[in-house]
This record gives structure tokens, C-alpha cells and sequence, in this order.
């Protein structure tokens, strides 16, 4: 019997194109992708409502690409009213030297989003930051030039980045043996992250990509647990969603130090004395040694050392006041004995403490812990006295419990 002859199939580029495009959505997302993890994060409303921050934040780590975080942040910048020669320095700068987190903000604040005034304040700093940092490389590519050797020219920035990764991957490697033992341990203890970075001598751009990689630990955890990423459920299936939510807490713990360290040793080197030395870094144990902080109805305070640094602060005193504080500096809170400083905004509420029905109330909240939900804290501060007038209220704050820090 004669064999039947198969007339060959060409599959043109086209027809390739074409199915790629059949599996993919109108951005270019894979469908199945955006039917788990949802599109670009967008306004909720049109006044510009943010969509919940953790998501949005981990979306853009699961699909975008640290090249993508550069052209934003830049993009950004140029929108912002920076001059094409600070773009100039910034291009010169590497682009890790600044964490994705930030390019992320830039993304959505150009999408519409409403960010809250301090994380643009960030963004903004950390372009400067950047920019700083190019000047200097350019300065220093300036001095590469005049050697003989051309070699050191070519080599200076591999130098610079292999030196900086294997510091950072260091101090990741600490982390990770702590990580570990906070594991074993029942998810308790803590660890003198800022002591340790001090003993390494790390600098600012270590600390970013430290900061990066902490990130990404984040991000791996709030994907298991909201079930965002199977191959993170699946990892962390033998955690409970209590005990991931304490790792998450614990890295953002890490986060926060690392960034009062960047800022504590970056403030360092800014203003200076009419002799010309640099104003030295205070270490923020000391700083904070002299401010007493109290616990409140069995409810424990935020550690004291968060302040330095942060730009928003909630502390409350066993008599019904709370106080909101704000910094719009560079530097964030400093502290000077129980003296809060760089204070541009402080709000007071006073509950009258009369009845037992306000002592309860009062008691309930303290245990509630710290409300997030601008919506949900505004109704229940509505039931306070409230005073707008930042001079008269006293940036004091002896024998007060920290409620919120960022």
C-alpha cells in the first residue's frame, strides 16, 4: 500500500504572533496571570482612593523588572520639574542604589493614585539621593580619567558593585541565620540589627540593597500568606497565617531599622559646623536612652529607638491624650532627652475621662492596637476634644506609650 504523503505545516512568525496574543491581555499580561494576581494597580475612585498598598507593591515586584523601576523613577522625576542635568546625575548613579519600593510609589502616583504625603516626600529624597551619589561617581570617573592606567576607569563601577554586593550579602547572610532562629524560636526575640549594621560599617548604598532584598522577603511572605503565589503557599504551608504575619512584622521591623540607620548616618554628613567638621551621627539607643515609655492598661509601647528617623508618630498618656506628630525633614524625628524635634505638624485629642463609659472606651482601644484605616480612626477620634494648633502642643513626651511609628 502506497504511503500517504503529509503536506508540511509552516507556522509563520505571524501565526506565532498571533496565538502569543490570544493567551495575553490588552497590557500584555499573560490572562491567566492577571485572573490571580489582578492588573496594574490603579485609583479605586476618582478622587484618586489607593488601592490596598501591599498588593499594589507586590504586584509590581512580581511583574515588573528592576529596569522597569529605573525608567519610572526617572520618568518621575523629569514629571516632578528636576532639571535635565540632575537627570544627567541621576542616569550616572546605579539604579540600585535606590530600592524598587520607591519606583513602585512613582508608578502609581503617576497612574493617579494618592499617596500619602510623606511617601512622596520619600520619593523625592531619594532622587536627591541619587543624584548626590551620581555627582560624586562622575567626579570620581573625573579622577579615573587623569590615570595613566585607563583600565581604572573601566573597572571603577564593576569594583564599586561587586564590592557593595558582597557586603550586602554579607549582612543578608546574618539575616538569614536570624531569620532562622526566629523561626525556631517560636517566632519571638529580637536581634540589634542597627548595633550589627554599625559593626560591619555599613554605609547607605549597602543598606539599600539590603533594604531591596528585605523587600523581596516581604513580598514572598504576604504572597503565602493571602494566597497570592502557589509556590509560596506551598513553602510556607507548615506556618500558620499568625505565624507568617509575625514574620512580616519582623521584616518590617528590619526595614525600619535599616532606614533610621541610612538616615541617622546620612544626616551625618549634611549640615556643618562653622569649622567645617561634619556634625557626628548619634546613635539612636543613645538618643532615645533618656525617654521613658510605659505600658498602659497591659498594653506595651513600640520601641523607642523607631522614632529617630520616622516622619509620623501617635503617642498616647494614661490620662486620655493622644498626640500626632508629623516631620516633612529630610532626617525625620531626632530626639533630645524626652524632646521630640523636627516637629512641623502635631495634633492633640484629649478624651474627658469623666465616666466609665469613657475609661472603657479608652481601654478597648489601647487594646485594639493602632487603627490604619484613615476612615475608621477618623470616626473614632471624632468622640476626642481636638486641638489643630501645632505650636501650643508640647513635643514632650515623657511616660507616654508609643501607639504607631513610620
Amino acid at each position: 500500500m502506497a504511503k500517504v504523503k503529509r503536506a508540511k505545516i509552516r507556522i509563520t512568525k505571524k501565526a506565532k504572533k498571533t496565538a502569543r496574543a490570544m493567551i495575553k491581555g490588552a497590557d500584555g499580561m499573560p490572562l491567566q496571570e492577571v485572573s490571580t494576581y489582578g492588573t496594574e494597580p490603579m485609583p479605586l475612585d476618582s478622587a484618586g482612593t489607593p488601592p490596598d498598598m501591599a498588593r499594589a507593591l507586590n504586584w509590581y515586584s512580581r511583574f515588573k523588572s528592576h529596569k522597569d523601576a529605573d525608567k519610572y523613577l526617572i520618568e518621575f522625576a523629569k514629571q516632578y520639574g528636576f532639571t535635565k542635568e540632575e537627570i544627567s546625575d541621576m542616569r550616572a548613579c546605579p539604579s540600585h542604589f535606590v530600592s524598587n519600593s520607591y519606583a513602585w510609589l512613582a508608578k502609581m502616583k503617576m497612574n493617579g493614585v494618592k499617596l500619602e504625603e510623606s511617601q512622596e516626600n520619600r520619593i523625592i529624597v531619594k532622587i536627591r539621593e541619587r543624584i548626590n551619589h551620581g555627582v560624586y561617581l562622575k567626579n570620581l570617573n573625573k579622577e579615573a580619567e587623569s590615570e595613566s592606567d585607563v583600565s581604572v576607569k573601566k573597572n571603577i563601577h564593576q569594583v564599586m558593585r561587586e564590592a557593595m554586593n558582597a557586603k550586602a550579602s554579607t549582612i543578608m547572610g546574618e539575616l538569614d541565620g536570624w531569620l532562622d532562629d526566629f523561626v525556631d524560636s517560636g517566632m519571638t526575640g529580637e536581634n540589634d540589627f542597627y548595633g550589627y549594621l554599625a559593626s560591619v560599617d555599613a554605609k547607605p548604598a549597602h543598606v539599600t540593597i539590603v533594604e531591596d532584598r528585605l523587600g523581596i522577603w516581604l513580598a514572598e511572605f504576604i504572597s503565602a500568606r493571602d494566597g497570592l503565589d502557589p509556590d509560596f503557599v506551598e513553602g510556607y504551608s507548615h506556618l500558620s497565617k499568625k505565624e507568617i504575619n509575625k514574620l512580616i512584622k519582623w521584616v518590617e521591623n528590619l526595614k525600619s531599622v535599616a532606614a533610621n540607620y541610612t538616615e541617622v548616618l546620612k544626616s551625618s554628613r549634611g549640615p556643618k559646623r562653622g569649622g567645617g567638621k561634619r556634625i557626628k551621627a548619634i546613635d539612636p539607643v543613645k538618643m532615645t536612652s533618656r525617654l521613658e515609655t510605659v505600658a498602659i492598661n497591659g498594653v506595651q509601647s513600640l520601641d523607642k529607638v523607631k522614632i529617630v528617623g520616622a516622619n509620623d508618630l501617635w503617642v498616647i498618656n494614661a490620662h486620655g491624650a493622644i498626640r500626632h506628630f508629623r516631620s516633612e525633614t529630610t532626617t525625620g524625628f531626632q530626639v533630645s532627652g524626652r524632646k521630640l524635634k523636627n516637629v512641623t505638624e502635631a495634633v492633640y485629642y484629649r478624651l474627658p475621662m469623666r465616666s466609665n463609659k469613657d475609661k472603657e472606651f479608652f481601654t478597648s482601644l489601647l487594646k485594639k492596637g493602632f487603627i490604619k484605616k484613615v476612615r475608621e480612626r477618623k470616626s473614632m477620634l471624632d468622640q476626642f476634644i481636638k486641638s489643630e494648633e501645632t505650636e501650643k502642643i508640647s513635643p514632650s513626651i515623657p511616660n507616654t506609650l508609643i501607639w504607631h511609628v513610620a
